[in-house]
């Protein structure tokens, strides 16, 4: 096929959005996760234990997901 062109393989969609954007929603999760913490805190430490565990293993899970869908 000639005149089609294939996107970077490394870049993804977030090769796609203009830098700018990528700065804003960087910020908005970094904001997102800094109004989470101090609610966390505020809560006290029998929830944070519970919280941390939780949050733990969403991480874990999230990086074998992207694990397996980057190994295809």
């Amino acid at each position: 096929m000639t005149g089609v062109t294939t996107g970077s393989p490394d870049g993804g969609l977030l090769g796609l959005l203009h830098p700018g954007w990528q700065a804003a929603l960087a910020a908005f999760v970094l904001l997102v996760l800094i109004l989470g913490g101090h609610r966390l805190v505020q809560r006290g430490p029998s929830r944070m234990g519970k919280s941390l565990l939780v949050i733990g293993g969403l991480i874990v899970a999230l990086t074998v997901v992207g694990l397996l869908l980057s190994a295809r």
